[in-house]
């Protein structure tokens, strides 16, 4: 397994630079060329550096999966929250601060909608008197007899001609004004004379058009602030149209600038220069007016609104609508949310009453949302706790696994998905322990099984036997990896040779085990001088008392005298031998007679056959003719017979490995189902009377590549 953290190359670097760069900076004190290296090597080091240790960080931070939940829930349930109450702040001050601009710009309306009340009254009087003198008196007296709001009227008669008449402060009216005013028709009005704004009102007249005017004056906005409880300032704003492709007109001076659009027409509004000039009003709210305050009750809403109402330029003689009276406010949270709740004293009952329910309601609601975040935090913490316990426990358990402590265990409660993934952890380690046991124990016995098979193959033949007069071809193939076929070449004096045949019933270690019995006692009965059908009894009774009952040896035992060219013939059970002429005649030997180890009376007999130069013998155990195809049909004695009446004449390689192919082919394996044994033997011309065996070589078999181990 991989360090978790490993430092890179290119940190390792950077970060002893960047270090040798500070010591060197430290160092230099006035030699500027070890001064000059040191910044360079802080140039260049320093940003490399910086980069790789910030990754590296990052990579220490994420690499736990502990550590991503706790950011990621930091992320999702803690950093979203100073931002959303931010943006609820703002949104609630954006509203609030339309609210508070609205109620003061209708407040605001009272005193011009009285002044055009009054207007209108006075050119309702004025209807029926023609008189110039008689309007006038009547003007006079409606003037001196009225009071806006505390504020005083001045009003202007414009009559055709230039001829007007002034009350107050009015200034004579210009001709040009005077066609302005008669030809626009509004009843009412902003009037901006001398840097001031003024209510004004218009009526017809007999004899011309009715001005009233009255200032918006710091006693009005007092009472706008009485009324309201927002703080109030107004100012003169210019308004001008922009192209519709959004080119922007450049303005002098610093000032407020406002992107509105109508019908596709941007607009920019230009508030005076930097802010409309304080008042001496202004500047004495400023002074009482404590720094800073509570967010909620402290006026930190400022909001400003143009009021849509038309403007006339008294010095240009015309309405200008590039003009319009801004209207600038202060006020709080608390106050605006009050009067939208009906919780001010001046509501009516039933309103404020309404209200405060449904401030209540809020605030219930508030706490409930503050205590289902509170609780669905605590609930997301204790899952992330408990999803990065577990997946700490797993990350060293599997570290264990590692280490090949199959025997770690891991502890985790609850019945979610967690502990039923900690459970399959601890049966996975349970079935890995198992297994490696049972991996253990089978390669102890595999071991054993090679020690067995090295001890079988010890058991037959050695490779290089030869005789005089018998060319010998054999293949052994056991099923498993221990077999229980065997066959044994003995070397009875310098004539006579011994060839012997067996397969025990099975296969597997126990058949391999009497194998090796049925062989040990052969060759001990074979070296004691006993004759073929006495040894056969011996083996007989030495297998029923050492085996049960439902195993048996089949066993053919032939002696080829080749000093009297006859073989002798002992079966016990066994397939019969087959003899092949040079013509290629084929010759089964019957000799029947019972397996060793049946529990019946031994009847074995000897048979002589006679030998001929050129004879072929084959014996095979019954793994070959009882082999089967995919099909399932069996290999069978007459297919055998057939195969061997093709092979008279050959050398006895050339028909074992023409048994073999045939073998290969009908059954399209290579592997037997039972154990294969094969032996076949040629006779060969007699020798002459001086030549004898080797002695060295005498009692050895050759082996051919292809057998089995």
């Amino acid at each position: 397994m991989r360090k978790r953290f490993e430092f890179s190359r290119t940190f390792k670097i950077s970060g002893i630079l960047f270090v040798v760069g500070i010591a060197l900076a430290v160092i230099s004190q006035s030699d500027g060329f070890i001064k000059a290296i040191a910044v360079l090597l802080l140039v260049v080091a320093s940003p490399v550096f910086t980069v790789s240790a910030i990754r590296h960080l990052l990579r220490g931070l994420l690499w736990r999966v502990g550590s991503r939940l706790f950011i990621s829930y930091v992320l999702i349930g803690v950093v979203p929250i100073p931002f959303f109450l931010g943006f609820l702040y703002a949104g609630v001050m954006a509203l609030c601060g339309q609210m508070a601009a609205t109620r003061s710009a209708r407040s605001l309306q009272e005193p011009r909608r009285e002044l055009r009340i009054l207007a209108d009254k006075i050119s309702f009087a004025l209807r029926d008197r023609s008189g110039e003198g008689e309007q006038e008196v009547l003007v006079d007296s409606f003037l001196k007899a009225t009071t806006l709001s505390g504020e005083r009227i001045d009003a202007v008669l414009i009559r055709p001609g230039g001829r007007s008449r002034a009350w107050g402060e009015a200034a004579v009216v210009s001709e040009p004004l005077a066609k302005a005013l008669a030809e626009t028709g509004q009843p009412s009005f902003f009037v901006f004379r001398e840097n001031r704004i003024f209510f004004a009102a218009a009526g017809a007249v007999p004899s011309g058009t009715l001005l009233l005017l009255s200032p918006l004056s710091d006693a009005v906005l007092d009472r706008v602030e009485k009324k309201t409880g927002i703080d109030v300032w107004v100012a003169p704003a210019s308004v001008s149209q922009m192209e519709s492709d959004g080119a922007s007109q450049e303005s002098s001076g610093a000032g407020l600038l406002i992107e509105t659009g109508e019908e596709k027409k941007p607009v920019r509004v230009r508030v005076g220069k930097a802010k409309p000039t304080p008042t001496p009003r202004a500047e004495s709210k400023r002074q009482k007016e404590p720094a800073g305050g509570d967010p909620v009750r402290g006026k930190w809403i400022h909001w400003f609104a143009l009021l849509d109402v038309p403007v006339l330029d008294w010095d240009k003689a015309a309405f200008d609508p590039d003009r319009r009276v801004l209207l600038t406010v202060a006020s709080s949270v608390a106050q605006e949310l009050s009067t939208v709740l009906w919780l001010e004293d001046g509501g009516a009952d039933q309103d404020s009453r309404t209200g405060r329910i449904v401030w209540v309601v809020m605030k219930v609601l508030a706490l409930l949302t503050v205590s289902v975040y509170f609780i669905a935090s605590l609930i997301a913490a204790i899952l992330v706790f408990r999803i990065a316990r577990a997946t700490r426990r797993l990350s060293h358990g599997f570290d264990a696994i590692e280490k090949g402590d199959f025997s770690f265990r891991l502890k985790l409660g609850g019945r979610d998905q967690l502990a039923n993934l900690i459970g399959s952890f601890n049966q996975m380690a349970a079935h890995l322990e198992e297994s490696v046991e049972s991996k253990a124990r089978q390669e102890a016995v595999e071991h054993e099984l090679a020690v067995a098979r090295d001890l079988q193959k010890r058991l037959l033949p050695p490779p290089g036997f030869t005789f005089p007069g018998v060319e010998i071809a054999v293949d052994f193939r056991p099923a498993a990896a221990i077999g229980g076929d065997f066959y044994h070449l003995i070397a009875e004096g310098e004539r006579c040779l011994a060839v012997v045949i067996a397969d025990v019933s099975g296969h597997g270690l126990p058949t391999g085990i009497v194998m090796a019995s049925a062989k040990a006692s052969l060759s001990s009965l074979a070296r004691s001088g006993a004759e073929t059908i006495e040894m056969l009894k011996s083996l007989d009774e030495e297998i029923r008392r050492t085996t049960d009952s439902r195993t048996f040896v089949t066993l053919a035992y032939l002696r080829f005298r080749l000093d009297r060219r006859v073989v002798e013939y002992t079966n016990a059970g066994h397939i019969y031998p087959y003899r092949i002429d040079p013509e290629g005649r084929v010759t089964s030997i019957p000799n029947p007679a019972r397996p060793l180890g049946v529990a019946l009376n031994a009847m074995f007999k000897t048979v002589e056959v006679p030998l001929s130069t050129g004879d072929l013998w084959v014996l095979i155990s019954d793994g070959i003719v009882e082999a089967q195809s995919p099909s399932g049909e069996v290999f069978g004695f007459e297919k055998m017979e057939s195969l061997l009446g093709k092979c008279g004449g050959r050398n006895a390689e050339e028909v074992k490995q023409t048994i073999l192919s045939e073998w290969r082919a009908f059954t399209l394996a290579d592997e037997p189902a039972d154990d294969r044994t094969l032996v076949v033997l040629k006779i060969l011309p007699p020798l002459p009377e001086n030549a004898v065996a080797d002695p060295a070589r005498a009692g050895t078999a050759k082996i051919p590549p292809d057998a089995a181990a």
